[in-house]
């Protein structure tokens, strides 16, 4: 019979302790990340130049026919198709359904706006309204 050193048992009881925790965590990371999928939200970049507000939405994999761009009042609404396909295997990005609401506050004229879809980044124009251009007042 074989004496086993305490410390080996030591060794190897860490080593298990340590094995299992790290799977723990694996699978709780592997939880937040699909639930993370339900919650989707592209990157948005937003600049203001010349007259206008220029909303940069990065859309990897969509086509203009998965993307509806509306205008409720002063809110800009972009979401993904309900028709979305989540199993194509004709993309090479992961797509996931998504909505955002943005608001449009003056000088912003909601009713001008244009977008524009190119490699997979939609471009939306929103032009200042003319009402917001300052006017010189003669004095009396």
């Amino acid at each position: 019979m074989n004496i086993i050193d305490k410390y080996e048992i030591s060794s190897l009881t860490n080593f298990l302790d340590s094995f299992f925790s790290v799977q723990k965590r694996s699978q709780n990371l592997d939880k937040n990340f699909l639930t993370l999928e339900d919650n989707y939200r592209p990157y948005i970049k937003t600049l203001e130049v010349d007259n206008r507000l220029e909303i940069e939405v990065d859309l990897p994999g969509f086509s203009r026919e998965e993307i509806v761009l509306e205008v409720v009042d002063s809110c800009l609404k972009l979401k993904s198709n309900e028709k979305l396909n989540k199993k194509s295997k004709s993309h090479d990005f992961k797509r996931s359904p998504f909505k955002l609401n943005l608001e449009i506050s003056p000088p912003y004229d909601s009713s001008k706006i244009s977008a524009k879809l190119t490699n997979g980044v939609l471009r939306i124009a929103i032009p200042k309204s003319d009402a917001s251009k300052s006017k010189q007042i003669k004095i009396d």
